[in-house]
């Protein structure tokens, strides 16, 4: 699983860093206290 982190800009996750997932990768967002977190389904 890979863990990133992400802020909300104008209703959108923008990434804090490039990631190396391929375009139109499906990802799974999970929400905690605060913190959003994803799983990425590696294509």
């Amino acid at each position: 699983m890979l863990t990133v982190r992400a802020r909300v800009k104008n209703g959108r996750l923008v990434l804090d860093e490039p990631t190396d997932l391929p375009e139109g990768a499906d990802v799974e967002l999970r929400a905690g206290k605060g913190i959003v977190r994803f799983a990425a389904a590696r294509c």
